[in-house]
């Protein structure tokens, strides 16, 4: 099973909340339920080929 990476928290508010609007999954939410999501959200970097999950894993995650 791939390790969970830490992040930095995003602070783009502004740019983030209207991303999250147009995913299906986030799409029936106020703004505020959004800005919850958004408070919990990391930005992490993966490199090309390395593996974020694998088959068989057990989700913890939501990668967007």
């Amino acid at each position: 099973m791939a390790e969970p990476r830490t992040g930095v928290p995003l602070t783009d508010v502004q740019g983030i909340l209207p991303i999250l609007n147009r995913i299906a999954l986030f799409g029936g939410l106020t703004d505020a339920q959004l800005y919850a999501v958004f408070r919990s959200l990391l930005h992490t970097h993966y490199s090309r080929g390395e593996f974020i999950f694998e088959e068989g894993d057990q989700p913890s995650e939501i990668y967007i």
